[in-house]
């Protein structure tokens, strides 16, 4: 197997090919909302302590990335940026919205017939 990092706008992203299939993982989620969580909470932690020199300072980046940014789980996934460039975590979230909200009409329409 290969394997193989790319890190970007969209994330840290690890691929693993072999000759059947690829697989690939995202460790962290740089939505807008993440983001803001991350300027927010790092702005507060440098006015609370100023850091001494750039080691420190890129101590606490680090660590308020990882508390805003890094996901729980690593989500696999076979769309990527390199693959699929107009697949945006937006759209990513309305197709999943959308298999959730059909396996519910799914679910109700079985109840449905079961009571007819």
């Amino acid at each position: 197997a290969v394997v193989s990092t790319q890190s970007g706008h969209y994330g840290r992203v690890i691929t693993s090919s072999n000759h059947s299939s690829q697989k690939y993982f995202q460790y962290y989620d740089y939505s807008n909302k993440n983001v803001h969580k991350f300027v927010n909470e790092l702005s507060t932690s440098l006015s609370s302590e100023p850091p001494n020199n750039f080691s420190e300072f890129f101590s606490t980046f680090n660590v308020q990335l990882e508390k805003a940014c890094k996901l729980d789980q690593p989500k696999s996934s076979k769309r990527t940026v390199k693959n699929n460039p107009w697949i945006t975590q937006g759209l990513i979230t309305s197709i999943d919205k959308k298999h959730e909200l059909y396996s519910e009409w799914k679910k109700a329409e079985k109840r449905k017939c079961l009571s007819c």
